[in-house]
């Protein structure tokens, strides 16, 4: 809608607004756009409309800048974690090579069959000594004793 603020005198009113006559409309536009006049509507309102326009790309530059740096932050902290996994796996890696050659060692110096014979007689001898830890207890075998040793 054209500004109600016309220099230009309208022709009429009606229940639309004002009607201007198109040789005073031409007259006018032509000194806004042609002769370049700097105190008009025309001028006014691209001077508010370029500096929305700069407001609008310094909020986009600084949203730009702020995702920029979260981005080198991020892949910052992406590389550490990498650096970090890396060496924990090298560690691990390190840790299942000593455990493998000490496993290997073991199985040399004792043969296999000498260590199930090993185990076997610490289960028998654990069972023993358990078994003669519970008649130890028992007081009639404590008598018994005592009886065949002479007291």
């Amino acid at each position: 809608m054209i500004e109600q603020n016309l220099p230009i005198k309208p022709i009429k009113h009606d229940k639309h607004g004002p009607a201007y006559s198109p040789k005073d409309l031409n007259n006018y536009l032509y000194k806004e756009l042609v002769m370049g006049v700097k105190d008009n509507i025309i001028y006014r309102d691209g001077k508010k409309i370029m500096q929305t326009n700069e407001e609008v790309i310094k909020d986009i530059t600084e949203c730009s800048e702020t995702v920029a740096r979260l981005l080198k932050k991020w892949d910052s902290l992406t590389d550490e974690s990498l650096q970090s996994i890396r060496t924990k796996t090298s560690k691990i890696k390190d840790v299942q090579s000593q455990l493998s050659t000490a496993i290997a060692n073991v199985e040399k110096t004792v043969k296999h069959e000498q260590l199930e014979k090993l185990v076997n007689h610490a289960e028998r001898l654990s069972a023993a000594l358990k078994t003669l830890s519970e008649l130890n207890q028992n007081p009639e075998l404590a008598n018994l004793l005592s009886l065949l040793k002479g007291k």
